[in-house]
């Protein structure tokens, strides 16, 4: 290596270690202050409301008794406004015009984390709006963990060093991460060797294709989630604090009054038919990367916000990271002590790919989740990734492993589109000349002040988007139309904070005293009114997190006899195994002792598909206390069967359809229509139905 060389790579060193570590200092002061914990967290009921009741109270809205928020999206953004405006006292529905999470909000890296390489890109072009992004992400990390302690949990993960100087670098990148966490920090990183690397991820090559040799590692944490189950448990803790929630039903125009103010939404129930007007005082926009079509049904000139990005990934079997069929439990197995866990336990961070980003390599549920790819996109309804990703995916790892990725040995394919923000988009807010209150909301001011950098494109063009700022805005429009748009899955909730400060503003919202957060129905024409207050969700146990425990597993293991229907159909005592009972733990939370109660009294214990742990008494329960309507609803987005494995989804399908068949009254027309429609769903996620690269 040349003299000039090495200058410059030392020169990288320091800044990102020095400067890094100082910047970091200052954000780790900052990122301790947090506020206490609210002294009365709302009564939350402890039913989830019908669909039939929910549509009910939907379509009883009137411009005499408008809801206070109507929330076009049912993500995690818009999920969690319909929980952050609900747990404050208004009177709030969100729709979803498919699925919740069935878009970006289940289709990500399964990471809830401050973004390692947003850090190295805030060091090393000094871009303190990278650097405000990681601080904030960090800090929303360690809220998670805590409210969705079954659903979120800490992931150690493996940086190999093929260079001596990348130690010192990583090292230096990811101390200066530990310390932006200040409190809220997982376990410290620290340095391997070379030997203890490859005992943490068995298949890790001790020297790449190019010739270079593995010298030591770099070990940290960062936040895993079951992104659709923990998108669900805001829904449904949202309709526990007395939000009107309903998934398939779609926004086919907005209402707006004779000087062109938007009122309200026409929506359609997707599965009736049924066509409903809903009033509010506010509407807020929350369709990610599809924000721009729901904007331009208030004004069709209007410029377009969203930079669609798609990022690929792949799923493989666990013995790409070492581990035996059925070794790892996939949710936070042998990080407990902080160790580092064993084989198969530990993901892979590979730190600069042929195209200058970074590639994850990571346990999840059983498998071994790959990717992400970061490309420029139209919006699609369904984003398909193309040959070309996966075979890059694929290349990629294969550099750094021992064994030979195939592409005969993928299970499942998937791609999300990244709402990111177009360079220049400012916050648009309304005067106090445009007849709207200024309000006292110092967060709504906090929402005017967020910035966008990066990438610029303009409309019908694409453009590099792997350096765009992944923040967020918050936009009104259209009087009392607001668009939340940009940021990522792990600040959803400071997002729906500053959005809902917002439309407080705008809609000059206020609380009657009489509300009851656990009636949906709760009046909002009471003449006595209070100030609403602040958000509470930063300290609110979302569905399943309450009783939680470590412990939980264990103690349901040891009462885990249920009965099941033997071949001879004759009742027979059995007992779920180890691997169920962790996976109805870490599915369900406290609620999994009730899928065992159907399991046992109504005999449905039987797994659905061979090699997984989900059992027949999952897909009951989600029809009753899920807001489960279709098959693809359970495979895709309840179970997490289809991410996983094509093929056992559609093994699993038919046995799906005659339980939901049985919840909903189903007729046989209705189930051969969901036998296709869940296929054509289910066969997303085969490898074969990849698409094309563009040439």
């Amino acid at each position: 290596m040349s003299i000039r060389t090495t200058s410059r790579l030392l020169s990288k060193v320091v800044l990102f270690g020095g400067a890094g570590a100082a910047a970091a200092l200052a954000a780790y002061i900052h990122s301790t202050g947090h506020a206490d914990p609210p002294k009365n967290l709302p009564k939350l009921s402890d039913e989830v409301p019908s669909r039939k009741v929910q549509m009910s109270a939907l379509a009883g809205s009137s411009s005499a008794r408008p809801f206070d928020i109507l929330v076009i999206g049912g993500g995690a953004t818009g999920a969690g406004v319909a929980l952050d405006a609900a747990t404050r006292g208004l009177h709030v529905a969100m729709v979803e015009r498919d699925d919740f999470s069935c878009g970006t909000s289940s289709r990500s890296t399964k990471l809830i984390h401050g973004g390692v390489r947003y850090l190295e890109k805030a060091f090393l072009r000094r871009d303190l709006a990278q650097l405000r992004l990681v601080n904030e992400a960090l800090a929303e990390r360690g809220t998670l963990i805590r409210n969705a302690p079954h659903l979120v949990w800490p992931l150690p993960t493996l940086t190999p060093c093929y260079h001596w100087w990348e130690v010192p670098y990583y090292w230096a990148g990811l101390k200066a991460y530990d310390l932006i966490a200040g409190k809220k920090v997982l376990y410290m990183s620290r340095v391997v060797t070379a030997a203890e690397a490859s005992g943490m991820v068995p298949t890790l090559s001790h020297k790449t294709r190019d010739g270079r040799t593995l010298k030591a590692g770099v070990l940290y944490y960062d936040g895993q989630m079951d992104d659709a189950r923990l998108n669900l448990a805001l829904a449904t803790t949202a309709a526990r604090a007395g939000a009107v929630v309903l998934n398939h039903a779609s926004v086919s125009g907005l209402k707006t009054d004779p000087i062109g103010r938007v009122e309200g939404a026409v929506v359609t129930d997707e599965l009736t038919g049924k066509k409903v007007d809903v009033r509010a005082k506010v509407v807020v926009n929350a369709t990610g990367a599809y924000c721009d079509s729901i904007r331009r049904m208030a004004d069709p000139n209007t410029p377009l916000a969203v930079l669609a990005s798609s990022g690929s990934h792949v799923v493989l079997p666990d013995f790409y990271l070492g581990a035996a069929s059925g070794s790892t439990s996939g949710a936070g197995a042998g990080t407990a002590s902080g160790s580092g866990g064993g084989g198969g336990n530990v993901g892979l961070l590979i730190p600069k790919t042929a195209d200058g980003r970074v590639m994850f390599m990571l346990p999840w549920l059983g498998r071994v989740v790959a990717g992400t790819t970061d490309s420029p996109s139209d919006v699609v309804d369904v984003p398909v990734p193309t040959e070309k990703e996966v075979q890059f995916i694929v290349d990629t790892l294969s550099n750094y492993l021992d064994v030979e990725v195939r592409k005969d040995d993928v299970l499942s394919v998937w791609g999300g589109l990244r709402p990111l923000l177009r360079k220049g988009l400012k916050s648009k807010t309304p005067t106090q000349e445009e007849g709207k209150p200024e309000g006292g909301e110092a967060a709504a001011g906090k929402a005017e002040a967020v910035k966008t950098e990066g990438g610029q494109q303009t409309e019908g063009t694409k453009a590099d988007t792997s350096n765009v700022v992944r923040e967020h805005t918050v936009m009104v429009e259209g009087g009392t139309l607001v668009t939340v748009t940009g940021g990522k899955w792990t600040t959803y909730r400071s997002m729906a904070e500053d959005t809902v400060n917002t439309a407080i503003r705008v809609g000059n919202l206020t609380a009657p005293i009489t509300t009851n957060p656990s009636t949906p129905s709760a009046s909002t024409s009471s003449s006595s009114t209070l100030a609403l207050p602040p958000s509470v969700t930063e300290h609110l146990p979302l569905t399943g997190a309450a009783g939680f425990s470590p412990a939980l597993f264990s103690q349901l293991a040891q009462n885990a006899n249920v009965l099941r229907v033997a071949p001879d159909r004759r009742i027979l005592p059995y007992r779920l195994d180890s691997a169920v009972v962790y996976h109805l733990v870490r599915s369900y939370g406290s609620n999994a002792s009730k899928v065992k109660e159907i399991a046992t009294t109504e005999l449905l214990a039987e797994r659905l598909a061979p090699g997984f742990p989900d059992i027949e008494a999952e897909v009951v329960f989600a029809a009753r206390n899920e807001f489960c309507e279709t098959a693809a609803d359970f495979l895709c987005r309840r179970s997490r069967i289809a991410f996983l494995d094509a093929d056992a989804a559609i093994h699993a399908l038919p046995r799906v359809i005659k339980l939901l068949a049985k919840e909903h009254g189903w007729d046989s027309k209705r189930e051969k229509q969901e036998l296709e429609a869940g296929a054509k769903s289910v066969n997303q996620f085969r490898a074969m139905s990849l698409a094309p690269s563009a040439q």
